[in-house]
């Protein structure tokens, strides 16, 4: 039931803010084809790195409404919407998942006299692994809370991205391309059919290891924070009378339980708190991350200059090889304040998409469980 009721989260989530999400891609991306070069007028190699795409989240939202109307900010709603059911799905349970077993971990108290009553049927062996076991134990029941939610944040994002990251691959380079672009794709279908048929599944999982490294942390900063916003506002939310009357379940202890809509309002808080404090933390990896999966590698400027036709495939201003070197050649070109460029349409984008994630997937468990 709780794999259902993320799936279910995240759809709805994904759904509402889709729009929010590609006008975010557009300010961190610009228009795919925005710089296509004709041979008569070539630039220089500097001249193309200077060129920026937009980072303005009004004026990317201005530019898609301009260009296509309403329906440009829902290209890649269906490959968005369909995949998040099991990538959120996937996200949220291996988090609880490693959370809730980490803890019980952490808290069995397990005796030694089965402990030894073991090693002595099995030898030597056994008494190592128990010793193993017992240190594991130890760390998992010393370590602070925040290090059991980064490290759990950390491990969802590592599991979920294998489901995510094709998601992204279609869903980014159906919100940067423009209606005017000759090679587009027609819809979520015609995306991945073509990125798996040109590129293979290299294509589809572009840019793997540079989500990993952008959502890793994010993921572990935001869970550490959720948890702690969470904590704050329930602690908030026994102490308001304001809340006193929604207090019509009681737990075996006696204590009021918190209703349903409180639930939440608190998700909603710490999912939005969570979310703005990680992408604070992490603009310069996501900002990488996501050129890196909508530029297009397998046409160059040079090929097509001596074609002796302009461009119509989309490449863009950058060409990165990698993390590292999307980093440092956004500092060399861009300046280093460039690497937080649409930090504000980030969030605006995925605060709104964190926060209805975890207030859904909240509201469902509480009513469905």
């Amino acid at each position: 039931m709780e794999v259902a009721c993320s799936a279910v989260a995240g759809i709805c989530a994904r759904v509402l803010c889709h729009p929010l999400d590609t006008v975010k891609t557009v300010a961190f991306t610009g228009f795919a084809g925005e710089h296509d070069v004709r041979p008569a007028a070539r630039p220089s190699a500097a001249a193309v790195l200077q060129e920026a795409p937009r980072s303005s989240f009004i004026s990317s939202a201005r530019s898609i409404w301009v260009r296509e109307g309403i329906t440009g900010f829902y290209r890649g709603v269906g490959v968005a919407a369909v995949g998040s059911a099991p990538g959120v799905a996937l996200y949220l349970t291996t988090y609880d998942r490693c959370s809730t077993s980490w803890k019980a971990f952490g808290d069995a108290k397990r005796t030694k006299d089965a402990a030894t009553s073991e090693s002595s049927r099995s030898g030597d062996g056994p008494a190592v692994s128990t010793a193993v076991v017992e240190s594991l134990r130890t760390v998992a029941a010393s370590a602070p809370a925040g290090v059991r939610f980064f490290v759990c944040g950390l491990a969802a994002e590592t599991v979920s991205c294998v489901v995510w990251v094709p998601i992204d691959v279609a869903k980014e380079r159906l919100q940067s391309q423009p209606p005017t672009l000759r090679a587009r794709y027609t819809g979520s279908v015609d995306a991945l059919r073509r990125i798996l048929t040109n590129e293979g599944l290299r294509g589809l999982y572009k840019g793997y290891w540079s989500t990993l490294s952008s959502f890793g942390p994010f993921s572990a900063v935001y869970f550490v924070f959720y948890e702690y916003f969470t904590s704050v506002l329930e602690a908030c939310y026994g102490a308001s009378s304001l809340f006193q009357g929604s207090h019509r379940v009681r737990g075996t202890d006696g204590a009021p339980l918190p209703s349903s809509s409180a639930k939440f309002a608190v998700a909603l808080g710490a999912g939005a708190g969570g979310n703005v404090v990680a992408s604070l933390c992490t603009n310069p990896l996501e900002l990488v991350k996501t050129r890196l999966q909508v530029q297009r590698t397998v046409l160059c400027r040079q090929a097509a200059a001596a074609a002796g036709a302009p461009m119509s495939s989309s490449l863009y201003a950058y060409r990165y090889e990698g993390l590292r070197d999307g980093l440092a050649q956004m500092a060399k070109a861009e300046g280093v304040c460039a690497l937080w460029k649409g930090v504000g349409s980030r969030i605006a984008s995925t605060a709104p998409n964190a926060a209805l994630t975890m207030g859904f997937f909240e509201l469902l468990k509480s009513k469905l469980m």
